[in-house]
């Protein structure tokens, strides 16, 4: 199924908590979706987290970007990964 929005959410270390944000997501959205979480380095405690739950959510990925720390420039890189055209 191909995702009709994509939801860009930019992530700085947060480890297990990013987790009831994800399911809220999961559970609240009714069209087709992807969430991409996007971080600035490939050490931050947020990947484990999204990769766990993206193992049982495949519409739910983690991205680390290479524009420049930062919220701004996370937001771009995910909306440039995004497969959803809004």
């Amino acid at each position: 199924m191909t995702a009709a929005v994509s939801i860009v959410i930019p992530a700085y270390n947060e480890g297990d908590g990013i987790e009831p944000c994800l399911r809220r997501i999961a559970d609240a959205v009714s069209m087709p979706f992807e969430v991409i979480v996007v971080v600035d380095m490939p050490e931050d405690t947020t990947i484990a987290a999204v990769e766990k739950f993206g193992a049982s959510d495949p519409r739910v990925r983690v991205v680390v970007q290479d524009l420049g720390r930062g919220p701004a420039n996370a937001i771009r890189y995910g909306c440039m990964q995004a497969a959803a055209p809004c």
